[in-house]
């Protein structure tokens, strides 16, 4: 990607950008990671609308509009960080349902597999019973999640009500 000297706050940043102002699950370990100019710049502005704390509906449609001024792909990594801030709004409002299991497997089926109809050909899952799943009609057996995670490299963490609260950034 593109190095330029713009960074979250108007700093100098060599072409890093800065994620202090934005919740943890943005901070990789390193706490940089490379963006473009434009990049940088939109999610400047989305820090500073985020913590504004518009009303969850006001912000989806800003940033909407916004990430469709810069012509940036839904491919880049502010899209996906938009998408989740939007969320986290929403969730804290009480307008939108928290994530269960079905929404972290459609990402990381969409992420490893492109498709979930690619998902399906190379594990051997019915399509049918996947797409019933995330409709929320069924319900994937210990046998058959354990099969997904196992292909998707991911595994299952049960934890109390109380430790997945502390986990979530006010």
């Amino acid at each position: 990607m593109a190095n330029s000297s713009a960074r979250l706050g108007g700093a100098t940043g060599y072409g890093k950008a800065n994620f202090s102002g934005l919740p943890d699950h943005y901070r990789p370990a390193h706490s940089y990671v490379e963006l473009s100019k434009a990049e940088k710049e939109l999610l400047a502005r989305v820090q500073q609308k985020y913590n504004s704390r518009l009303e969850w509906t006001h912000f989806a449609a800003w940033w909407n509009a916004e990430f469709n001024k810069t012509g940036l792909s839904t491919g880049s990594p502010v899209y996906r960080v938009c998408q989740d801030l939007e969320a986290r709004l929403g969730i804290h409002r009480g307008s939108v349902s928290p994530p269960d299991y079905r929404d972290f497997l459609a990402d990381l089926i969409d992420g490893r597999f492109g498709s979930r109809h690619a998902f399906c050909q190379a594990t051997g899952v019915d399509p049918g019973q996947l797409s019933r799943v995330f409709a929320g009609r069924a319900d994937l057996s210990l046998q058959a999640l354990g099969k997904v995670l196992e292909v998707l490299q991911a595994r299952l963490i049960i934890q109390t009500e109380d430790q997945a609260r502390e986990q979530i950034p006010s």
